[in-house]
């Protein structure tokens, strides 16, 4: 199995690293330099269209709505948005990790991001590192851990 490390941009702000992360520029670049889309003025194609014209199927499981902007409509196969319809995030974190644990079952989809977002929320309010942001990080490692069980020999 491989795993990849990416960098992303300073100051880490979430829409903005994503947005560097799915198309490979800075917020220079791409125009999203806050946690609201802003359309790019010099359009690029981003990880999910660049699968797509591979004829490669991607799904993005996601847990904060703004992540919504990282493709453009149409392109995706797969997308699943858990709403934080509770004040319990590791529920709602269970909830999109079994969707992806059964989209990659059923599906099998080329290409799967899974973001989940509670330490990142939680970090905002109670401050990062914190016990609770902590908590969080070790029950989205086990959720990973999750995933990964599940994973075909052959994905990477």
């Amino acid at each position: 199995m491989t795993v990849t490390v990416s960098l992303t941009v300073f100051p880490s702000i979430t829409l903005p690293c994503h947005m560097s992360l799915f198309h490979s520029v800075d917020p220079g670049r791409h125009g999203t330099t806050t946690n609201t889309y802003a359309p790019q003025v010099r359009p690029i194609n981003g990880l999910v269209e660049v699968l797509r014209s591979a004829k490669k199927r991607s799904a993005v499981l996601y847990t904060w709505e703004q992540l919504r902007d990282l493709w453009r409509p149409g392109k995706l196969e797969y997308g699943i948005f858990i709403h934080q319809h509770t004040d319990n995030i590791k529920v709602q974190e269970l909830e999109v990790t079994h969707a992806a644990i059964k989209l990659i079952r059923d599906e099998a989809p080329d290409f799967v991001f899974l973001y989940l977002g509670g330490a990142d929320a939680l970090g905002h309010k109670a401050g990062w590192m914190s016990p609770g942001y902590l908590d969080l990080v070790r029950h989205a490692w086990l959720r990973i851990q999750d995933v990964l069980q599940i994973l075909p020999e052959d994905y990477t």
